[in-house]
């Protein structure tokens, strides 16, 4: 009976140590602010897309400030419903406005940014850039998820994407 408690309370102390040790190396290596790493102390990203990596912010206005004036915000995606920037979020400049038309497809991201797949709860589009987001539930556009064009949602569970979404496309 005393060998099997102090080889219990070794296991104990040693899944102990062991778990102390991960969480200390994930702590002090927490991403720099505009680091491309998204984690809770940057939660905001964005993405330019002429070529540059994705930046991560603490805040949405550090976020919003990256991208410029030399692209225009097309959509913005929420970890919450209702548009709520409490949670991450994660933004996508593009080179120039969607065509007013949904019967062509401006730009197509055939899988979801890093760490987003089937995390987007809420959506909203930039009014001027003309852009409206087509979810698909797997890669490559595969799959229904939400089987509509949406210029914004504050609830994808209503159109049936809600943490569904693995790729996109603009029109």
């Amino acid at each position: 009976m005393r060998i099997r408690r102090a080889v219990t309370k070794i296991g104990m102390t040693f899944c102990l140590t062991v778990a102390t040790s991960l969480w200390a190396v994930g702590t002090s290596e927490a991403a720099q602010p505009g680091s491309a790493d998204l984690t809770a102390a940057n939660q905001h990203c964005s993405v330019v897309l002429d070529g540059s990596a994705p930046r991560c912010f603490a805040t949405l206005e550090q976020a919003d400030e990256y991208a410029g004036a030399a692209s225009v915000w097309a959509v913005r995606f929420y970890d919450w419903v209702n548009y709520n920037s409490a949670g991450a979020t994660y933004d996508v400049y593009v080179s120039r406005d969607c065509t007013a038309t949904l019967g062509d497809k401006d730009f197509r991201f055939a899988s979801m940014p890093s760490g987003w797949n089937d995390r987007v709860s809420s959506v909203s589009t930039q009014t001027g850039a003309h852009c409206d987001v087509w979810f698909s539930s797997d890669i490559n556009y595969q799959g229904e998820c939400g089987d509509q064009w949406i210029h914004k949602h504050w609830d994808l569970t209503q159109v049936g994407c809600f943490n569904r979404a693995s790729s996109f496309e603009l029109s």
